[in-house]
């Protein structure tokens, strides 16, 4: 392996040529490497030893320094770059009362020494006192960096703990069997039957004077059922007890109802409900908690410890976040309602029949709009020809295929574009002036897609600019464009096929 290359690139090295050979000849790795490649390594190696003599020679590494760093550490590894393994060398530094670390911790001092000596500006000062204050002023930096991350480590501890609190809890869920979940969700229901008990119980108020109407409709908004607890003493553990064995059973049900159209599946959903309920929470914890970190500093002006708030805001907000998911989850379990695939198949054929009369609504109001403008216009009578010749084609194409479904879709659309024709040419005859009163007669509605259609004679431009979905309506009715005309001008494009 690579530790034999190594083990033989070292024998070279040390001048054990012979004992590199005996290597490269015991293994097939090395069986390429030449006589000529040992020698260049061997080459190469005195080269180095001459270079390290020549070193040597001259005293060894001598270290220059431009300036001090804050930190004593990173001065001392650089000094030590200069005395490797016992071989000479020396260091100096240079600063000036202008540096950073000077300037900040020691320049007043150091400034009125030199007034008192009587120094010019340009004359170098070596003295132990000089290296003291430069020491002292790296202790005072160190010291101020230790402090700033340990403030930071007490901030980041609360988030630790709240993580691994929620970690845990979520390994639990995502290790549970049938069992251990049905376990954990009857936890949940008990911690959140004793939440919703002490919001509307207050042992600091009386008795008498505890919600227990709006105690019973938070029941029956979180689980779906209706709880009675006005014949009970009033004592929480009372409501408690009530509550819970009455909830208890619809949860029971419910499971049996989803596992007889599947085995095991009520324990897939609930797996798959606390594990997407978690994630998305948790995310949303992190940024509130994120914005508390940023802010929770002003709290200091109040007189307060601005990290004994963090954590007491932290521990409210995870307790609020670990009785949400439960709340979510279980809201989720007791609502939940398992389909048959012929329920999902009609309700979607009610879906599209919804649709389809929408489509009917629009197009007769688009129908309207446009046998209004058709008489001045007859690229509008000629869009609607297309048209309704596009669903004929449409339709005989779906005869020839067998899809009967949509063959009676285009017959359907194919039949409104009739009418729409029928509404216009009901509205003007083809030797009607401009203006004449609209006739009750008129042709047919294969007379009209029959007749040759008007060649435009100049290119189609827009009747109003382009508008965007957020812009105020051009109607000038102040709402958005979107809230207002944008349908029914799309239902209008949709029939002239734009």
């Amino acid at each position: 392996g690579w530790e034999d290359v190594e083990d033989f690139v070292k024998q070279i090295c040390i001048g054990h040529v012979d004992n590199a050979r005996t290597i490269r000849d015991s293994h097939e790795l090395m069986a390429a490497v030449t006589d000529d490649i040992i020698d260049q390594i061997a080459a190469t190696r005195d080269q180095f030893r001459s270079e390290k003599a020549q070193v040597l020679s001259a005293g060894g590494l001598h270290i220059l320094g431009t300036e001090r760093h804050e930190s004593r550490r990173i001065d001392n590894q650089l000094r030590g770059r200069a005395g490797r393994q016992g071989d000479p060398g020396s260091s100096h530094f240079f600063l000036s009362l202008e540096d950073d670390l000077m300037r900040i911790f020691a320049n007043d001092r150091m400034a009125a020494i030199m007034d008192r000596l009587g120094m010019n500006d340009d004359q170098p000062i070596e003295a132990g006192m000089v290296n003291r204050a430069i020491e002292n002023a790296q202790r005072r930096v160190e010291a101020m960096h230790f402090d700033s991350r340990k403030n930071l480590l007490e901030y980041d501890d609360v988030m630790n703990q709240q993580r691994k609190t929620l970690y845990g809890w979520r390994r639990a869920i995502l290790d549970a069997d049938d069992e251990e979940l049905s376990e954990i969700t009857l936890d949940a229901l008990e911690d959140l039957v004793r939440n919703i008990v002490a919001i509307h119980c207050n042992d600091a108020l009386p008795a008498d004077r505890w919600d227990l109407s709006a105690l019973q409709q938070d029941v029956l908004f979180q689980f779906n059922h209706e709880v009675d607890v006005s014949d009970l003493p009033r004592a929480r553990p009372r409501y408690e007890e009530r509550i819970y064995f009455e909830v208890e059973a619809p949860l029971k049900a419910k499971t049996e109802e989803v596992n007889a159209h599947q085995d095991g599946l009520f324990f897939r959903l609930q797996k798959d409900l606390f594990l997407r309920t978690i994630d998305e929470l948790w995310k949303q914890h992190l940024q509130v908690m994120d914005q508390l970190r940023t802010g929770i500093g002003l709290r200091g002006y109040g007189q307060r410890d601005p990290k004994k708030e963090y954590q007491k805001e932290g521990f409210r907000l995870f307790t609020d976040l670990m009785m949400e998911v439960k709340s979510k989850v279980l809201g989720q379990l007791y609502r939940l309602q398992v389909e048959s695939q012929a329920d999902v198949e009609r309700q979607e054929a009610e879906h599209q029949r919804l649709y389809e009369e929408q489509q009917r609504r629009l197009d007769q109001i688009a129908a309207m709009h446009l046998a209004e403008g058709a008489q001045d216009d007859p690229e509008v009578l000629a869009a609607l020809q297309r048209r309704a010749e596009q669903q004929r084609q449409m339709e005989a194409l779906a005869d020839q295929q067998g899809d009967d479904e949509g063959a009676a879709r285009a017959r359907r659309r194919r039949l409104e574009q009739q009418r729409q024709l029928q509404m216009i040419a009901g509205r003007q005859t083809p030797d009607a002036p401009a203006g004449a009163t609209p006739q009750q007669g008129g042709p047919a509605p294969d007379d009209v897609l029959a007749a040759p259609q008007a060649a435009p004679q100049t290119p189609a431009k827009r009747a109003r600019p382009k508008i965007g979905r957020n812009d105020p309506c051009y109607c000038g009715s102040g709402k958005k464009y979107k809230k207002c005309h944008m349908a029914q001008d799309e239902a209008e494009a949709a029939v002239l096929g734009e």
